[in-house]
């Protein structure tokens, strides 16, 4: 169909251009006689504008009948006629701004139109009043139900509508809770592991940041500069949390790392901090003369939660001390926690100087070598190895953890109260908590 109009439109143009060339030739020209005719010449003169005109009929005698052989010979071959400026006769004329598919070069087929834009546009900012960056859907304080999402908070953390059987912290939010410790809390990190459960009772978001095998106290090998820090202490991750050091160098731990890299420090209602039992296997002294010194229990406890505490002073912070533990050399029993001293003293004496942190700076504390109820006479039914706290111990010690953060937060829950029963609708909220 255009190389139709392509034709056509040469032979206008020569048509033209022949016009053109004849009107520079003189006034005069040659006219032929037949060959039956005398062989003699005709002179005869024609003016200028009757040679033009003459010429000018012929010209359009000739296109026009060239246009219709063209003419016919597109309607043979199934093609739509072509009018005289070279567009099919029958083509619609485009609106403004389509190409020959039918729509805009910069709005793909199948685009709304300007009114739908506008209006789903309207309709998507009445969604937006109603959920939050994350989609979850708000209600209004007065409509809500106890559970419901009524808004959010500086941290766009979730604030929920108080009642029966919601669990959140003093100010409305999900609780958010943070572990620093060692295998007890690392090498358990499923369903029934510590934090996993702490999580189920507290309906908190917990990030699990221990690290097996580390201690509270700095190793005399670890860097004191800044540039290639690499302290597994608690004292390092303390430093790394507060954006002191580069927590980089913990994804030689990769769970611990991406809890680490997930957790938003600023929004840490409580912190958990649990170590003690590789101080003492390691045979780390448990103080000296200067209390805040690293390289000691003591000095590293005293350091690591005075230093969080200034960064994040509203958040709860408990302690929690080793648990009752016994130890063997191959089948030879050595002793248990109340006897058995490596040369810094004996497992109590370290859960003696946490305690004795816990109590300076008035922060809660789980006495887990006493309260466990762990002994001699029946280790065997709470632990692994001698040391590590079986599927049982660990729910039961989960159960006083979160015991705690929940009486913390203003709710009511003896100590008797087995979590894994409770009928969450029946618990009970103080108006300012029990701090």
């Amino acid at each position: 169909m255009k190389n139709t109009g392509r034709k056509l439109a040469a032979l206008l143009l020569s048509a033209v251009l022949s016009l053109t060339l004849l009107a520079g030739c003189g006034e005069t020209r040659s006219v032929q006689t037949a060959p039956n005719e005398p062989e003699t010449q005709e002179q005869e003169t024609v003016s200028v504008p009757e040679a033009q005109e003459q010429t000018e009929e012929q010209a359009e005698e000739q296109t026009g009948k060239e246009a219709e052989a063209i003419k016919s010979s597109a309607e043979a071959a199934g093609e739509s006629p072509v009018s005289e400026n070279g567009e099919p006769e029958d083509a619609a004329e485009p609106e403004s701004g389509e190409d020959e598919a039918g729509t805009s070069p910069e709005e793909p087929s199948g685009s709304l139109s300007e009114e739908e834009a506008v209006e789903t546009a309207e309709g998507d900012s009445d969604i937006q009043e109603e959920t939050s960056e994350d989609g979850q859907d708000t209600v209004s304080a007065e409509e809500a139900e106890p559970g419901d999402v009524i808004g959010y908070d500086r941290f766009g953390d979730r604030i929920y509508k108080d009642g029966p059987g919601v669990v959140t912290s003093l100010d409305g939010t999900e609780l958010r809770v943070c572990i620093f410790g060692d295998s007890q809390f690392d090498h358990y990190r499923g369903a029934d592991g510590i934090s996993a459960l702490v999580s189920k009772y507290c309906h908190a978001d917990v990030f699990n940041c221990a690290v097996g095998g580390s201690t509270a106290s700095m190793w005399k090998g670890d860097s004191l500069y800044e540039e290639n820090w690499d302290s597994f202490s608690l004292y390092g991750l303390s430093r790394a949390a507060v954006g002191e050091v580069d927590p980089g160098y913990l994804s030689r731990n990769e769970e611990a790392y991406q809890n680490f890299q997930s957790c938003n420090m600023d929004m840490v209602d409580v912190f958990i901090i649990a170590y003690g039992i590789n101080d003492f296997l390691e045979e780390r002294p448990i103080a000296n003369d200067y209390l805040e010194d690293k390289y000691t229990y003591g000095g590293s406890l005293n350091s690591s939660v005075k230093l969080l505490m200034d960064h994040y002073p509203n958040a709860q912070y408990i302690l929690v001390t080793p648990a009752y533990a016994v130890f063997f050399e191959g089948e030879r029993y050595l002793g248990d926690g109340n006897i058995y001293d490596k040369g810094y003293g004996t497992l109590t004496e370290y859960v003696a100087a946490e305690i004795r942190v816990a109590k300076e700076y008035g922060i809660d504390y789980i006495d887990a070598y006493q309260w466990l109820g762990i002994w001699s006479g029946n280790y065997w039914e709470w632990l692994e190895d001698g040391i590590h706290l079986n599927s049982a111990a660990r729910r039961k010690l989960a159960q006083m953890i979160a015991r705690v953060i929940l009486r913390h937060n203003g709710y009511n829950v003896p100590t008797e109260t087995n979590l894994d029963t409770l009928d969450y609708s029946t618990l009970e909220r103080t108006k300012n908590g029990n701090q």
